[in-house]
C-alpha cells in the first residue's frame, strides 16, 4: 500500500486558515529544529487549556527531515498497560529541514498518485497557491496507535504546522492500520517505520526501569 502523506486536492482548500493561538512546537529559530513541543501525554491533556512543554526526543533522521517523540509519552504508554497489550499511542513530530520536502518530495509523490484529469486540475486551480504556501510548512505532528504484536500502526490524527511552531491546517487521514513490512517498501514511510522502531525500543527500555524501581506492571 502506497502511503501518501499530502491530500492536495482536499488540503489546499484550507491551506492559509491559521490559528494563531495554538502552538505545538517551538523552534530554535523560525524554521528551526524544534526546542520544546507540546506534549498530548501529560497533563493537561489533548492540547487542552495550557500547554505542557517538554524537550523532545530525536528517533529518526535524514538529509531533508527529523522525526521526534517525547518522555511524556514513552512514561505513559509503560503506564497504561504496554507489558500486557504491547500496544502504546504517541504524537511523533516531523521536522522539514528546508521547504524542499513539503515543496518538492512531498509534491512530487502526491502528484505521482494522481489520475491525468486530477494533475490537470491541481495546475490549474492550486499549484501557484501550493508552492507559495508549502514554503511555509515546518513541521507535522501526527497522533499514531501502534501495534508492536501484529507490527502494525494506525495514524489518527495529522496536523501541518508552521515555520513559527503554530497549527496551519488538520489533514484528513484514513485512519486505517498499515503493516510495518508494506510501509517499509515505500521510500516516503521508511523514516515513520525506523522511528516507530525506535520509539517502541525506548519504550521497552522504559518499562525495565519500572519494573527494576516499582516491580513488573
Amino acid at each position: 500500500m502506497r502511503i501518501i502523506w499530502l491530500v492536495i486536492v482536499l488540503a489546499l482548500p484550507c491551506v492559509g486558515q491559521t490559528f494563531p493561538g495554538l502552538q505545538f512546537v517551538k523552534p530554535e529559530t523560525d524554521g528551526g529544529s524544534p526546542l520544546l513541543v507540546a506534549t498530548p501525554c501529560a497533563t493537561p491533556s489533548n492540547f487542552g487549556g495550557e500547554m505542557t512543554w517538554v524537550k523532545p526526543i530525536m528517533v529518526y533522521e535524514d538529509s531533508l527531515s527529523a522525526l521526534y517523540v517525547d518522555h511524556s509519552c514513552i512514561t505513559a504508554a509503560v503506564q497504561m498497560g504496554f507489558a500486557q497489550t504491547g500496544k502504546y499511542t504517541v504524537a511523533m513530530y516531523s521536522y522539514y529541514k528546508s521547504s524542499e520536502y513539503p515543496c518538492k518530495v512531498l509534491l512530487d509523490a502526491q502528484l505521482a498518485s494522481m489520475t491525468e484529469a486530477d494533475r490537470r486540475e491541481f495546475q490549474s486551480k492550486y499549484a501557484t497557491e501550493y508552492q507559495r504556501e508549502c514554503k511555509l510548512m515546518g513541521y507535522r505532528v501526527r497522533w499514531i496507535d501502534v501495534d508492536t504484536r501484529s507490527k502494525k500502526i494506525m495514524i489518527t490524527r495529522r496536523i501541518l504546522v508552521d515555520i513559527k511552531g503554530f497549527h496551519m491546517l488538520d489533514e484528513k487521514v484514513a485512519k486505517d492500520w498499515l503493516q510495518l513490512s508494506e510501509m517499509e517498501k515505500d521510500p516516503l514511510s521508511r523514516g515513520t517505520v525506523a522511528a516507530t522502531e525506535r520509539t517502541t525500543k525506548l519504550i521497552e527500555k522504559e518499562l525495565e526501569y519500572w519494573n527494576r524501581r516499582y516491580g513488573p506492571k
